[in-house]
């Protein structure tokens, strides 16, 4: 597709860092901006056993093209761990997106992590979430379309894609 970005990552030689290389540019969405909002239950087991309802909404902010560009999670009341530990991940996915890191690489690296809360979600695509984390990011890869082509092996085996080998 034309539309899709070539991912390429380099080693970076001993003694290095990304500091001397082009500057990044961040993407910020238009003021006005076409989203979606998620409703979701997870559970949480607290230190006495006891199971508590988790519910919250997710949002999905999309640029004009119809790629992510920001995560806000609704979740708990404000100075709960859960809510801070959710809001500050939900910024650095959007960070993330708005400097044109390819979904699909935020999805490799987030989709499965395992801890509380977590369960049945009530979200259609995503039935039992492993985590908020889990339950996001898989909605997300199961609602958006690629954007990202990998040009090396290297690539493709850190987003955790495989290729069928067929002999002829």
């Amino acid at each position: 597709m034309s539309d899709q970005v070539e991912v390429k990552e380099l080693k970076a030689p001993a003694g290095t860092s990304p500091q001397g290389a082009e500057v990044p540019v961040r993407f910020r969405l238009a003021d006005e901006r076409k989203s979606k909002t998620v409703k979701f239950t997870l559970q949480l087991r607290d230190l006495e056993g006891k199971d508590h309802n988790i519910k919250g909404y997710f949002t999905i902010g999309f640029y004009d093209d119809g790629t992510p560009g920001e995560v806000f999670i609704s979740t708990g009341k404000t100075g709960e761990d859960l809510r801070g530990f959710a809001n500050s991940w939900a910024i650095g996915i959007s960070m993330l997106l708005q400097y044109g890191i390819p979904p699909e690489k935020i999805y490799a690296k987030f989709a499965h992590q395992r801890f509380q809360p977590n369960g049945i979600s009530g979200v259609p695509a995503v039935p039992i979430a492993k985590s908020l984390v889990d339950l996001v990011v898989r909605w997300m890869e199961a609602h958006l379309p690629p954007t990202a082509t990998y040009s090396s092996t290297v690539d493709k085996e850190w987003a955790g894609i495989v290729e069928e080998v067929t002999s002829g």
